[in-house]
């Protein structure tokens, strides 16, 4: 059960024009709640990107949001794969550190630019990004920005994180 101060937060995220917040807070502050709570909240026919470090936590809120037909959610990692697939990029067979900290960001960007010179980026009307402190730098808050609809000063996304871990 929301708390009042969240359930006017979550009105203020998706009933304005434009829509752009970051949450920040602790462990167990209730940010992912937030998030799957807004998401719901929002009209059916917006496609909506949920995005998020961890993979289990993935495979949780899809479970949680299954019966939303236009909400995506993916982990990180699997957002990026995803798109170099769709733009043919071949990805190495050899997945390290190195691959995971910038060589996949690399290609999700180059995916990016040839998918959008391709008239083929999947785009969405929502972005919402879980534990953004795990991922978000400016190269993939950039990279993310590009799948979201509308000029920048109109983009509709909301991160949440707990700055007291990056």
């Amino acid at each position: 059960r929301l708390e009042d101060k969240q359930t006017v937060l979550i009105d203020s995220l998706i009933k304005k024009d434009t829509n752009q917040c970051v949450i920040d807070g602790g462990p167990g502050s209730g940010k992912t709640v937030i998030v799957m709570e807004a998401i719901s909240r929002l009209k059916r026919d917006e496609d909506i990107l949920l995005v998020c470090f961890n993979k289990q936590l993935a495979e949780y809120l899809q479970f949680r949001l299954s019966g939303f037909a236009k909400v995506t959610v993916r982990h990180f990692h699997n957002l990026m794969e995803t798109y170099c697939k769709a733009a043919e990029i071949s990805l190495p067979e050899i997945k390290n550190d190195e691959y995971f900290s910038d060589g996949l960001s690399n290609l999700f960007e180059e995916a990016i630019i040839k998918l959008i010179t391709d008239n083929n980026l999947t785009q969405y009307d929502w972005l919402f990004i879980d534990e953004a402190q795990d991922f978000l730098n400016e190269n993939n808050f950039n990279n993310l920005m590009e799948l979201i609809r509308g000029d920048s000063l109109k983009k509709n996304f909301v991160i949440s994180a707990d700055s007291n871990v990056q």
